[in-house]
């Protein structure tokens, strides 16, 4: 069973979401899954989701509607508990997640 759902949302920041999504791959402090919320960028974010980390689903919105929007369309896939991220992550802050869930 899944513990967590972490729902990253991105806008044109490939290389940033690039080295979250590396960063996200190490941890095995939690069983998770990770939702993508592309805001419709044009930078290749979505492409690059899909071609280097088929297991992170990817939501590619047709149109950018923010912040809320974004966040919103990631919550829908899912209804565990979450947490929205959206940089690299430092060793063990998994560790100190879990403990609220």
């Amino acid at each position: 069973m899944t513990d967590l759902g972490i729902v990253i949302l991105n806008y044109n920041t490939r290389e940033v979401l690039h080295d979250c999504l590396i960063s996200l791959s190490h941890a095995s402090d939690l069983e998770f899954e990770t939702t993508v919320v592309d805001n419709c960028s044009a930078d290749g974010s979505a492409d690059m989701v899909r071609s280097e980390f088929p297991r992170v689903r990817l939501v590619a919105s047709p149109h950018n509607g923010g912040h809320a929007y974004g966040n919103n369309l990631g919550l829908r896939v899912g209804w565990r508990p979450f947490a929205v991220r959206n940089a690299a992550s430092t060793a063990g802050w998994f560790a100190g997640l879990s403990l609220y869930f």
